[in-house]
């Protein structure tokens, strides 16, 4: 529905309240209490104050204990670090308490309505090598055996005009991706970077992980035990740069930047680096298991970090997540690229031969143009700043393009960039670059197409096509790079391809042979 059109229906439906209270709502009415909001005690604008109490006294509150552990914090005042109390929603605190409010919003929250429990776990057992040894293949009863995720990621927040960075460190069930965000992930701790020091999150993982081990153990009796449901682990979930601090994983600042292979950044054989995409790869040879990881280091896992003391932890699942990989990652320079090169070759209102800023920003804003255009006549509901050439990255021809954008506006502009490219991959006069540009980014698109469409567990066909596709365009986005490398001492103005197809480690996060092995969809988070 449209802006006015959702307009119109609003001041329909506020007619019809109106003649239906004539012209005073009720003291007990909801909306008048919200209408309310921020007008109620010593300090008028205080309306999260307001609105929590207003929830509160509706019934839409859930009735959940609130602890507190013990955290080292930073004091910025004192400079001083010490023992504070951080309030804490801990998992089987709050799954007790929804299955206590409701058994059918407890099932709702956490098996979704596009999965069918029974058949992924006996999927998983046929197919996953990480469910080897893990408590769920034990299980007698798969059809209600709930698998459960940390998440963790950093956040900009605002406090009037003061900005700064929370860690939010939640949970959720592997089974509800689809679900709207509020619905899905269940916060256990929000805590301010200001404050942290090294030893707070150590402090969070300790208290953490004895809960979550005792939740999914089978033998302890939980509120939601009396109808056969069970919690296990199933995986840790966040960006590399979370995985790295929090956890010492897949450390994309070194040279070898996988704690899963040998793959390098730069390496004599070529064969093992991060742009070598093809299957028979010589870092692809040199994937390591979990145990294998410890033992070259030589340590226990359980000594290296507490969440290992969690049953069915493993090193395989500590996973960096789709939306961050792929919507925040990968796209932003594929996207960043394309929206490049067709600038630059004309394809947005001409290219003018002026100084390189100055004739990117007038393209920029004529695509800027065409992409509300396509966005209005989808009716997406989505927002995008302007594309300049700060927000590209691209200022200069030498700087790597980057387009900077949210997850849901990166997508659409994946799809409105794949009918750009086709079409003019497709004219009378186009070029071999032109059609494998045009390739990439549909490839590209067919796999978030694929991720969306699909379901959590892939036919033999679905997985086939699935590889074909992310392959395909890891291949072409590969051999762009090269072509585009190639280009870095060609000098002049008419220069196309020179400087785009930036390679960076989230490529390698597609992990394509490990989903057309396993055939299971990564979920969306």
């Amino acid at each position: 529905m449209s802006a006015h059109g959702k307009v119109q229906q609003l001041a329909a439906a506020a007619t019809q309240l109106l003649e239906r209270c004539r012209g005073t709502l009720p003291s007990t009415s909801t909306l008048r209490k919200v209408a309310a909001i921020g007008a109620h005690g010593k300090f008028s604008s205080n309306c999260e104050r307001d609105l929590q109490r207003l929830i509160l006294k509706a019934g839409a509150a859930i009735d959940v204990d609130i602890e507190r552990i013990r955290v080292h914090l930073y004091n910025p005042k004192t400079e001083e670090e010490s023992l504070q109390n951080l309030s804490v929603i801990f998992p089987d605190k709050l799954a007790a308490a929804l299955y206590e409010q409701n058994i059918a919003l407890f099932e709702k929250v956490f098996f979704g309505d596009k999965v069918d429990a029974e058949d992924f776990w006996n999927h998983c057992r046929n197919n996953a090598p990480w469910m080897e040894g893990h408590p769920a293949a034990e299980s007698d009863r798969p059809d209600k055996l709930i698998p459960m995720s940390l998440y963790g990621d950093e956040v900009q927040s605002f406090r009037n005009t003061e900005g700064g960075v929370v860690s939010l460190v939640a949970w959720c069930s592997d089974f509800s991706a689809g679900m709207p965000a509020l619905s899905r992930y269940f916060t256990i701790c929000i805590l301010p970077d200001h404050y942290a020091t090294p030893r707070t999150f150590l402090d969070i993982w300790e208290a953490l992980a004895p809960r979550i081990a005792r939740m999914c153990n089978s033998r302890i009796a939980h509120p939601w035990s009396r109808t056969g449901y069970q919690f296990t682990y199933s995986s840790t979930q966040g960006d590399l740069k979370w995985l790295l601090e929090k956890f010492g994983f897949h450390n994309y600042r070194s040279n070898q930047l996988c704690s899963w292979c040998s793959c390098c950044k730069n390496h004599p054989d070529i064969s093992m680096t991060v742009g070598d995409f093809r299957e028979e790869a010589a870092h692809r040879q040199t994937r390591v298991s979990h145990d294998q990881f410890f033992g070259r280091l030589g340590i226990a896992a359980e000594e290296y970090h507490p969440l290992f003391r969690i049953p069915g932890c493993r090193l395989e699942r500590f996973m960096h997540d789709v939306c961050h990989s792929q919507l925040l990652g990968t796209g932003k320079v594929c996207n960043g690229s394309v929206l490049t090169y067709l600038c630059e070759v004309g394809y947005f209102d001409g290219w003018q031969n002026s100084q390189y800023p100055v004739a990117m920003a007038r393209c920029l804003r004529a695509a800027y143009l065409r992409f509300n255009e396509w966005k209005s006549s989808r009716k997406l509901g989505i927002s995008q700043p302007r594309f300049t050439p700060a927000r590209l990255s691209r200022s200069q021809r030498t700087s790597y393009p980057s387009l900077s954008s949210k997850a849901v506006a990166g997508k659409a502009i994946s799809f409105w960039l794949t009918s750009c490219a086709i079409e003019h991959g497709r004219r009378d006069g186009a070029t071999d670059l032109d059609r494998h540009v045009a390739n990439c980014m549909w490839t590209y698109s067919e796999v978030l197409r694929l991720l969306d469409e699909l379901p959590v567990i892939l036919s033999e066909e679905q997985a086939n096509d699935f590889y074909k596709k992310g392959m395909n365009h890891l291949e072409v986005y590969g051999y762009l790079n090269t072509l585009s490398a190639a280009q870095a001492n060609t000098r002049g103005r008419g220069v196309l391809n020179k400087a785009l197809w930036l390679q960076i480690e989230l490529q390698a996060r597609l992990r394509m042979l490990d989903i057309f092995a396993e055939m299971i969809r990564g979920a969306e988070k």
